[in-house]
């Protein structure tokens, strides 16, 4: 027998699909989470943990902890990159290196 999914639940909106992979799981848990605590919120009913979380995650040094968060994530993909392309490079100059020792006679016999 198949097992049908309800089309509403007692709030009047539509459930999650379910997550295909635990990170998709994770999400939608967060993202259910996070509409609960903002209703909540907006209810009166928030706990006072609720409300510290977000007067935290608002707060300019939260701000800024993540802006310097996300400058080094970018830091780091520009590194890698540049390592990427040294390594391209490299790989280039001895494929002249080896044509050009080739050219002059000393080559390996390639």
């Amino acid at each position: 027998m198949v097992r049908r999914i309800k089309t509403e639940s007692k709030s009047g909106k539509r459930p999650f699909k379910p997550g295909l992979t635990p990170e998709e799981v994770e999400d939608q848990c967060i993202a259910a989470a996070y509409e609960l605590a903002a209703q909540r919120i907006m209810d009166g009913t928030a706990s006072s943990q609720e409300i510290v979380h977000f007067l935290r995650a608002g707060s300019r040094k939260e701000v800024l902890e993540r802006r310097v968060l996300e400058l080094e994530a970018d830091l780091k993909r520009a590194k890698t990159s540049a390592i990427e392309s040294s390594a391209e490079i490299q790989s280039e100059i001895r494929e002249a290196i080896n044509m050009f020792k080739g050219y002059a006679g000393i080559g390996n016999g390639e």
